[in-house]
């Protein structure tokens, strides 16, 4: 994803890599110079999937296995990747993030299809309950202009849940009918606003209440771009990643990994030649090691760029 540099800037590109029988780290790169750096987190965290900028700009990642917070400030990066603590002692995955109206960053979870929350401000942590009665995974999340916090639900009985972040309450969308076999999935969209999607029907998101919509009428997922207008297009197991100029069509997410030695999330996105693919980040490297510098190797890929990250031992 992309991310801050020490200043604030969005002028890093930031990885979390896996591993098994090791802690996982996030590894740190400047797309301009190809300079990157490593940092691991504390043992026994040996991957995550919830992977944001929090409004503090710092960097947060919720693990599966432990179900913890991690933290990464590139302010003072000496403080490497550090736990702030589990919010909820019922839940081993922190699947997604998102950032509400309150500044506070909401996580869905499995275990118990759970919403927790991080107040960065006040260091507060908060486990907010089960989110469906039934279901073990609380498994997307997202924001849009008002003080809900939506939540994709499954994979029995997909449902799309709205939380409010004032009164605490929270409420189900679909009706029993429209509620198929697998997952409810939620999005941000780049106008602001949250949208939805279960069984192939797309919903608008707002006020707590989900407005059914044709599929023509999601304007695509809200991305960050870097300072200087480029857009992480792709990150893939072998360490590579793409840049390109400009997006030139919209990316969609889907959900499909059980709980598990998982080494990898992924994303499906529209390539710039116009062709579907699935991008898969967070495989572990076993090359890169704590505090080593890292260089990436330009290779031009069509309208964009797809770079390779290369250990270099001492």
């Amino acid at each position: 994803m992309v991310g801050p540099d020490a200043t604030g800037a969005n002028r890093m590109l930031y990885f979390n890599f896996n591993q098994e029988g090791a802690p996982m780290f996030i590894v740190q790169v400047n797309p301009k110079t190809g300079e990157a750096r490593q940092y691991s987190a504390p043992a026994g965290h040996f991957g995550g999937w919830g992977f944001i900028v929090g409004p503090d700009k710092k960097v947060y990642v919720g693990t599966w296995g432990t179900g913890s917070i991690l933290c990464f400030d590139p302010r003072h990066p000496d403080k490497g990747l550090h736990e702030i603590g589990r919010p909820s002692t019922t839940e081993s995955y922190i699947w997604m993030y998102t950032v509400g109206s309150d500044r506070k960053l909401y996580g869905c979870t499995y275990g118990n299809a759970k919403l927790i929350s991080y107040d960065p401000a006040t260091d507060e942590m908060e486990d907010l309950g089960r989110m469906d009665p039934k279901e073990e995974y609380s498994r997307s999340v997202a924001t849009g202009s008002d003080e809900w916090v939506y939540v994709g639900i499954g994979s029995v009985e997909a449902d799309i849940v709205a939380f409010n972040t004032r009164t605490k309450a929270h409420q189900a969308l679909l009706p029993p009918d429209k509620r198929p076999r697998g997952w409810g999935e939620v999005f941000t969209g780049t106008d602001g606003e949250a949208y939805g999607r279960a069984n192939g029907q797309w919903y608008r998101l707002h006020g707590g209440k989900a407005t059914a919509i044709p599929e023509k009428e999601w304007p695509g997922q809200k991305t960050t771009p870097l300072e200087d207008g480029r857009a992480l297009l792709s990150a893939d197991l072998s360490g590579h990643y793409q840049l390109v100029e400009e997006r030139a069509a919209r990316p969609a997410s889907t959900a499909s990994s059980m709980p598990g030695p998982a080494r990898a999330s992924s994303r499906w996105a529209w390539g710039p030649e116009g062709h579907l693919r699935q991008y898969r980040h967070a495989a572990g490297a076993p090359c890169l090691r704590s505090g080593h510098r890292q260089v990436a190797t330009r290779q031009p890929h069509r309208r964009g760029r797809r770079d390779l990250l290369v250990c270099r031992s001492g």
